[in-house]
């Protein structure tokens, strides 16, 4: 699958010197980047390896035509200076730019960070922009409703912190809950293999069961389900 360059909002802004029609530079300088710009990316941008996601904040470029105005060669300067700054983004992410190996990375990532457990700015998260206005628990719940491929993810990222199950805890019960149950109607998800349901006794402790029967059953299983999940990775 081929990558896709995205740019949000692109500002320009040109000096004359020597003076002249600034409008009409306005106007040819739109021209040039609408109509050359896309393709001159093309041929000189190359992007993270296939499946990773970057996101960008903001990159400055100062391009200069020496030889008057030429729409290609306008277009070609700034494909190339944005194709060097990409490089540098990709290599040594910072301030203004974020890379995750994979989509499943990347939605974890987000969940993490409404949930409190990881920092990260929040403009790097463009793509949850319809889960913006709900709590991190509402947010977190409806994602993993529809991904349910994130819970190995998770469950692997809790482990390496020291908690397969830390970002049950995070959830509000309610969330939680909903979100169990959301499993529990699907017919689609696949059926578990030898090794997670054996992954699955093990987990069902004295103490698991137990926490079944308090005031926050939903919690209880999602936590159940993220230590059997990372049992069942350390395992393979």
């Amino acid at each position: 699958m081929a990558g896709r360059l995205s740019i949000g909002r692109l500002a320009a802004e040109a000096r004359l010197v020597g003076g002249g029609d600034a409008t009409a530079l306005d106007r040819r300088l739109g021209a040039a980047l609408r109509d050359g710009l896309p393709g001159a990316l093309g041929q000189a941008v190359v992007l993270p390896a296939e499946g990773a996601v970057l996101r960008i904040r903001r990159l400055r470029l100062d391009v200069t035509l020496a030889e008057g105005f030429d729409p290609a060669a306008l277009a070609h300067a700034i494909a190339v200076q944005l194709a060097g700054a990409l490089r540098a983004a990709i290599a040594q992410p910072g301030t203004e730019a974020r890379i995750w190996p994979d989509p499943a990375a990347y939605m974890a990532a987000y969940a993490e960070h409404r949930l409190g457990l990881a920092a990260a700015p929040d403009w790097a998260f463009p793509d949850f922009a319809a889960l913006r206005h709900l709590s991190g628990s509402e947010a977190v719940a409806e994602l993993m409703a529809v991904r349910p491929g994130l819970l190995p993810v998770l469950a692997a990222r809790g482990e390496a912190e020291g908690d397969p199950a830390r970002m049950a805890a995070r959830l509000e019960e309610a969330a939680a809950l909903r979100l169990v149950l959301a499993w529990a109607a699907r017919t689609d998800l696949p059926v578990p293999d030898a090794g997670l349901s054996a992954a699955v006794a093990r987990a069902v402790t004295s103490a698991a069961l137990a926490d079944l029967r308090t005031d926050a059953p939903g919690r209880s299983v999602l936590a159940l389900a993220l230590r059997a999940t990372a049992a069942t990775g350390a395992e393979a």
